[in-house]
């Protein structure tokens, strides 16, 4: 799985803004033409012509990742002076009211919840004030069904962007999280290297648990796992948890940013002596458990290269009796 592939918003909202745009740049392009040569409003349709060709550009720039944050902002706010300055220049009786409620959506989409919720409650007003000094006191059906629709409107978006944000938070952990230890996976730790300074030395320590098979042969692998949980405490207790990762069956990885070899070991060492202090309770026996463990460091090094390392001298630790930090 790509790295990219984990963030379902950012592609979402990549599809969102080019499918917008592109159908934005049609409809402003072809209503500006006609407001301006067919009904004279020169000014509104300039507005909207210029607004279809700027849409036409963010459809190009949309496929690029890096300026998808300045596309969308400049997408959600031309739009709103759109509507904002057609609800005001047009009567009651046209249909941009039609176009104001499909405001929240958008910034719900493309903006998410903090800001949709910002931007639907601003516009709200600002709408509202235009329809309120805009209509006669004896009539009030415009304001009355604006309001009714927008905040239907707005709730309907509301509760989808949250029902998507809590599905992909928890897709998300599935993706990146051991369920058994809560440790992070593999595929994290390649996401997490991948964020590193490669210019600072990155340090890391490979462990695998001793004679793990033979746990679960003479215990029963419901021990095994309660093995597996008690190793993830032990390192979360030594070093920060966003930074050790389960990446086998039995074995473990912890990725130390811009530390020196010397400091790598001495951080192994702390591990190795406090999971061989503690004891797992089976029954009324304690059994001890011990780890090997492999370091490596490196600079401007792929996590691959950093692994292959660190798993050499983790077969030298076991070659050379187990229970032991290397580092060659």
């Amino acid at each position: 799985m790509e790295t990219f592939d984990l963030d379902y918003t950012l592609r979402l909202r990549l599809k969102v803004i080019k499918g917008m745009a592109s159908v934005t740049f049609f409809i402003a392009l072809s209503v500006g033409l006609l407001n301006a040569f067919i009904g004279q409003h020169f000014i509104y349709g300039g507005i909207q012509c210029l607004y279809g060709l700027c849409s036409l550009a963010l459809y190009f720039n949309a496929s690029r990742t890096e300026s998808l944050h300045w596309s969308k902002q400049l997408y959600v706010y031309s739009f709103i002076g759109l509507v904002i300055s057609g609800s005001y220049m047009a009567p009651l009786v046209s249909y941009l009211l039609i176009w104001a409620l499909t405001l929240p959506i958008i910034f719900y989409l493309l903006l998410g919840k903090q800001l949709g919720v910002v931007l639907s409650g601003v516009y709200f007003l600002a709408q509202t004030l235009i329809i309120y000094f805009k209509m006669d006191a004896f009539y009030t059906s415009p304001l009355i069904n604006f309001i009714f629709s927008y905040f239907l409107v707005w709730g309907v978006s509301h509760a989808y962007e949250t029902s998507r944000a809590n599905s992909e938070i928890a897709l998300r952990t599935l993706a990146l999280k051991d369920p058994l230890t809560g440790c992070f996976n593999r595929l994290s730790l390649t996401k997490t290297y991948s964020q590193l300074n490669t210019g600072n030395p990155v340090s890391l320590a490979l462990l695998d648990i001793d004679f793990f098979k033979n746990i679960n042969d003479s215990y029963g692998h419901p021990f095994g796992d309660e093995v597996l949980k008690k190793i993830a405490q032990t390192l979360t207790s030594v070093i920060d948890k966003n930074s050790v990762f389960r990446i086998g069956g039995e074995e473990f990885c912890v990725l130390m940013e811009n530390i020196s070899a010397d400091q790598a070991i001495i951080k192994a060492e702390e591990i190795r002596e406090k999971v061989a202090a503690q004891y797992v309770t089976h029954g009324k026996d304690d059994i001890g458990v011990t780890v090997s463990i492999g370091v490596s460091t490196a600079t401007d090094a792929g996590i691959s290269e950093l692994l292959k390392a660190a798993d050499v001298n983790l077969y030298l630790a076991k070659e050379s009796g187990r229970n032991c930090v290397v580092y060659k």
